[in-house]
């Protein structure tokens, strides 16, 4: 879990939430303080991995408080004024970058773990433990799974089955090892029609069909593979 420490006016609190909406579905986690003098214990507490502090006034005055944390932290100005001052302001005050609202929460998502990762040297891979294959992203820490970077509601079931085939892509899944990942041995009996039932289900929401890039094949008497383009069974 992603901690970022946020700080702004009361009257505020709603837009940033908003801002933050889509950054929470993989494993970001934003406290809000109000008060500067508090902020700044929190942040000797939480550690944070990034700051997030509001701009409303042209100065950016809000920013120098927390000058000698941005040095190790990345810091983000967000403010909601158009005028250009205020953004120069906040960059000269020690802002690691500027965002001016209103801004979409899946922009702001980008541009934090962009930033994220420039900041802390960290692949974005493993700052997110995700697995990639396509156009399919899959968030192991926090269960999600993107398909062209929308989220795709998967139930509990069928995330744990594409998991497993996804762990070894392009390799034969056996039709038991899958019986074992999703149900209790003592109902193994009734799971043919039930594993068939979850991998349709998948192929659907996923767009997996015989003429995309990534898709789910029946290998007949063995198990099923999760297959790219560049692989040839």
């Amino acid at each position: 879990m992603l901690t970022i420490l946020t700080i702004c006016t009361p009257k505020m609190t709603k837009t940033f939430s908003e801002l933050f909406i889509y950054s929470t579905f993989f494993e970001a986690k934003f406290i809000f303080v109000m008060d500067y003098a508090d902020a700044v214990q929190k942040f000797y507490l939480l550690n944070p991995a990034a700051l997030v502090i509001e701009c409303p006034t042209s100065d950016a005055e809000e920013i120098k408080t927390f000058y000698t944390l941005t040095k190790t932290t990345p810091l983000l100005a967000v403010s909601a004024r158009p005028d250009e001052d205020t953004a120069i302001a906040a960059y000269q005050n020690g802002a690691t970058t500027f965002i001016r609202l209103p801004c979409g929460s899946r922009e702001f998502y980008y541009r934090l773990f962009s930033i994220l990762k420039k900041c802390y040297q960290i692949p974005f891979n493993e700052l997110h433990a995700t697995i990639d294959i396509g156009n399919i992203k899959i968030y192991t820490k926090s269960n999600r799974v993107l398909l062209n970077g929308t989220i795709v509601n998967l139930t509990h079931s069928e995330y744990n089955l594409l998991l497993l085939l996804a762990q070894n892509v392009n390799k034969t899944v056996a039709t038991e090892e899958m019986y074992q990942r999703l149900w209790a041995s003592g109902e193994l009996k009734n799971t043919s029609r039930g594993l068939q039932m979850h991998l349709s289900k998948l192929r659907r929401k996923l767009g997996l069909n015989d003429d995309t890039k990534v898709r789910i094949i029946t290998i007949h008497g063995k198990g099923y593979c999760l297959s790219t383009a560049d692989y040839l069974l």
